[in-house]
């Protein structure tokens, strides 16, 4: 298969992300979320978008692809600032470079909104073709090349060990024909 899991926690319901005014007026909106969830976590984030997704998409619509999200931990040894630079540089670039990626949504970890909330760093949104979810060349964005297949592979499992804990991601991948992404984001619950 393209995509490898962490058998680590439990599998997430959902993936629910929305804009606020002010992350201090959420409450409603997680008594909302409470109603269908028995736990949650919510984060305040800092949005960047180094590939937004192509063509008209109205409010509410979703878009074709599939997407995957996510939760990134930092290595222990690394500063708030030296984690950033090295996720935000090689790391992403290989990200964007080695894949076929119709959208790219990077949110930085301000803090924690809700108590017990895993120590993530970073929350990014990938949105993918349809077709690479099975087809490894659709992926590494390298179909009828095995050479770019093995070098974009190969540069791909090596750039997250310069700025992320990699014994602890845990990725939540939806895969539907509507697909992916349908807006911004200012605090993910």
């Amino acid at each position: 298969g393209v995509f490898a899991f962490s058998s680590e926690g439990s599998p997430k319901d959902a993936v629910v992300s929305f804009w606020l005014e002010a992350s201090a007026d959420r409450a409603w909106a997680e008594a909302l979320l409470a109603e269908a969830f028995a736990t949650m976590h919510g984060y305040l984030v800092c949005e960047s978008r180094p590939i937004v997704a192509p063509g008209p998409v109205q409010p509410g619509d979703r878009s074709a692809g599939a997407s995957q999200i996510t939760c990134i931990a930092a290595r222990d040894d690394l500063t708030h600032a030296e984690f950033v630079a090295r996720w935000q540089g090689e790391f992403c670039a290989a990200a964007i470079e080695c894949q076929d990626t119709m959208a790219y949504v990077r949110n930085e970890v301000v803090r924690p909104l809700t108590d017990d909330a895993p120590d993530w760093w970073a929350i990014v949104e990938e949105t993918f073709p349809l077709a690479a979810l099975t087809d490894p060349e659709v992926f590494y964005d390298a179909v009828g090349d095995p050479e770019r297949l093995a070098a974009n592979q190969a540069r791909l499992f090596e750039a997250p060990a310069t700025a992320l804990c990699t014994s602890n991601p845990e990725s939540f991948q939806e895969a539907s024909v509507g697909g992916g992404h349908t807006g911004g984001n200012s605090g993910k619950t």
